[in-house]
């Protein structure tokens, strides 16, 4: 099967109500599987239609694939078809991820987590007590699957929210022995407090912010 551009547009401005269209399909004049590239004033649109089959839209270089974005919009960078079990929409393979900051200042690159209750735009809706806000989480193949927590960390609301007043507190997990779910170990709650063991405000075993299960420290 060939795919042959049949319809382009000329060059030219672009009205705000006016849209550019290239549009591929096969050499029989079957419009299916179908690619569309439009561009109006407010971006660019690129769309892949299948309808009787896979509607992956594929991305090459030098006769390698580089990047697929899968028909239930799974983003797969590195390779085509590995997903782990628990790896949402973004997939990146056998590759590391950098952060690079190339600049004569203090400052670094943030990997950033934001929560809102707001279902709709950059938020706006106050998020509650005990609110998530993100997690590092680290799994394992079992011999089935990679559905298996060795580690966490968590990021919380801990306490009252209001404008400009948002405490929070990290929580540490591991898993133990004949278990694939990670356990609290350790917590840093909003006041400063460090929980090992025990998530109860104990009095402190040696007078600083410390609370230990056992109240005994080796």
């Amino acid at each position: 099967m060939e795919i042959h551009l049949l319809q382009k547009n000329t060059t030219g401005s672009i009205s705000a109500t006016q849209t550019k269209t290239a549009e591929f399909w096969r050499e029989d004049g079957t419009r299916n599987p179908r690619l569309e590239i439009k561009h109006n004033q407010e971006g660019s649109i690129i769309n892949h239609t299948y309808s009787t089959g896979a509607s992956d839209l594929m991305f090459q270089n030098g006769g390698s694939e580089k990047l697929r974005i899968t028909g239930d919009g799974k983003f797969l960078f590195n390779n085509s078809s590995v997903t782990a079990s628990y790896g949402g929409q973004f997939h990146i393979t056998n590759t590391n991820v950098a952060l690079n900051s190339f600049f004569n200042n203090p400052h670094s690159q943030t990997f950033m987590f934001a929560k809102s209750r707001g279902t709709t735009g950059s938020g706006g809706t106050i998020v509650q007590d005990n609110d998530f806000c993100g997690h590092i989480e680290w799994y394992a193949d079992d011999g089935v699957d990679t559905a298996n927590q060795i580690a966490k960390i968590s990021g919380r609301i801990d306490g009252t929210v209001g404008t400009d007043v948002t405490p929070g507190e990290l929580t540490f997990h591991t898993t133990a022995a004949n278990a694939n779910a990670s356990t609290e170990r350790l917590r840093i709650d909003s006041a400063g407090d460090i929980f090992i063991g025990t998530t109860t405000d104990i009095a402190p075993t040696n007078g600083t912010n410390l609370c230990v299960s056992d109240a005994t420290i080796s």
